[in-house]
């Protein structure tokens, strides 16, 4: 086969594979929100599970479209003068770069808490939302005690993920609010 000959072939066969790839429909990419959307679904089932498919492109994803992303800060044991709380201390991320920093993440989905709030761990799978943490001096106690006021938010978790992108753990939390609206205002103060 001379050059001109090959050069034609060649053309024709460039000419039906861009004709072809044009005429094949786009492929759709995947939905970044679906694992979010999934366990959310599950859990108005009453299956709260570990969200599959999470990575930081979900999280970035989920900010975008308005879902609050909060942070586990720190989770201390508070004492009180017979038994002592423990507390989890959790923050609204605005920044997208604090995504992918290694402290745990959850995307918030239900009503929105406050910027900042406390979770009382351990009291049942639905734990109570409380905010301004603060201490107190009680007589005959030579300690102080820690005073919140109440929400009437509940926070529930999903079990945590490791990013597989390298980010951070994370999950989705279920905020539920048992008045029906979507407040975030204290109701009363309870000690610990």
């Amino acid at each position: 086969m001379n050059t001109a000959a090959r050069r034609a072939l060649v053309g024709a066969v460039a000419a039906v594979a861009i004709g072809s790839a044009a005429a094949a429909p786009a492929v759709a990419a995947p939905d970044p929100l679906a694992p979010i959307t999934a366990i959310a679904a599950g859990a108005a089932l009453g299956d709260v599970a570990a969200p599959q498919g999470l990575t930081t492109q979900t999280l970035i994803a989920a900010r975008n479209a308005g879902f609050p992303i909060y942070e586990a800060i720190v989770t201390r044991d508070y004492p009180g003068p017979k038994t002592s709380s423990r507390l989890t201390e959790y923050r609204r991320v605005y920044d997208i770069n604090v995504l992918s920093s290694p402290t745990v993440k959850f995307v918030g989905v239900g009503s929105v808490a406050p910027d900042t709030f406390w979770v009382v761990q351990g009291r049942a799978v639905t734990n109570p939302i409380v905010v301004n943490l603060h201490e107190t001096w009680q007589e005959n106690v030579g300690f102080p005690l820690m005073r919140w006021d109440n929400t009437p938010l509940k926070f529930t978790n999903s079990p945590l993920v490791q990013l597989p992108d390298g980010g951070p753990a994370a999950g989705v939390a279920f905020i539920t609010d048992g008045t029906g609206s979507t407040s975030s205002s204290s109701a009363s103060s309870s000690p610990s």
